[in-house]
């Protein structure tokens, strides 16, 4: 019986992913899109760099797993690249508009 290959959540896709930064309670703060075939890897790396720049504390972050956790000032988001359109675990809760830059979505 064959190992399975070990999984790539930050594979190029052919279809666009997105950013989304979430809160304790799984509320989606900030969400930004990239574009079909972006290099995920590349954004992820990113991600971590502006969210240092804006004073935020990155906790262990491996790109094999596609997340990564930060904190500041007492309070703890979670930062994830996804393949699916960022959506809150209640519906009564409203998306907040798209970010329009990765450094926008450290602004909180």
């Amino acid at each position: 019986m064959g190992r399975r290959g070990r999984f790539d959540a930050l594979q190029t896709l052919k279809v666009p992913a997105w950013c989304v930064v979430l809160d304790a309670t799984g509320r989606v703060l900030k969400s930004l899109q990239f574009d079909a075939g972006a290099d995920l890897r590349l954004q992820f790396v990113q991600l971590a760099e502006k969210a240092m720049a804006a004073r935020w504390v990155v906790e262990e972050h491996d790109p094999a797993m596609g997340f990564f956790f930060c904190h500041r000032e007492g309070q703890r988001i979670h930062v994830r690249i996804q393949p699916t359109a960022p959506r809150n675990p209640l519906s009564s809760w409203p998306l907040p508009a798209p970010a329009s830059s990765v450094e926008e979505c450290f602004r909180i």
